[in-house]
């Protein structure tokens, strides 16, 4: 299991981090928390369809993510 992923910073994101990222036109910010389900890495995105994605899937979606805090 990967414990932390890299953003486009370079900076490690893992369970517990807060990220940001947009989406769509307009672009449309979102605001997740990583989470670990099952051994794998998840960003947790309420109020929005789908309301999860794995962390290692959410680059083929979204293209850039930040980390926040």
């Amino acid at each position: 299991m990967k414990k932390y992923i890299l953003d486009d910073d370079d900076q490690r994101v893992s369970d517990g981090d807060e990220i940001h990222f947009s989406y769509g036109i307009p672009p449309v910010r979102v605001d997740g928390i990583v989470v670990t389900i099952k051994r794998e890495l998840w960003v947790l995105t309420p109020g929005h369809n789908p309301n999860r994605c794995k962390m290692e899937d959410l680059r083929d979606f979204v293209g850039n993510f930040y980390k926040s805090n």
